[in-house]
């Protein structure tokens, strides 16, 4: 099982914790992050209400890794 293939499930079940868990998991491995990957932890946060830590991943996501954003990446911001 790929790591985008779990965090999208573990956003997709609402289990933001795990998501954000194996994302950190996944980069303590040394692996980069891709926009899919974003755009799954961005739901998660956006379905948690969580504004603020989405936010973060958001500017994250640009700055740290060199991710454009594009219409799916601001989707889940709005």
């Amino acid at each position: 099982v790929s790591w985008a293939a779990m965090i999208a499930g573990y956003a997709r079940c609402d289990n933001y914790r795990l998501a954000v868990q194996s994302l950190e998991d996944m980069q303590c491995q040394g692996l980069k992050p891709v926009d899919a990957i974003f755009r799954s932890i961005l739901a998660a946060c956006s379905h948690a209400g969580l504004v603020e830590k989405g936010c973060q991943y958001f500017k994250s996501m640009r700055e740290n890794h060199g991710i454009t954003p594009n219409l799916e990446h601001y989707n889940c911001m709005v």
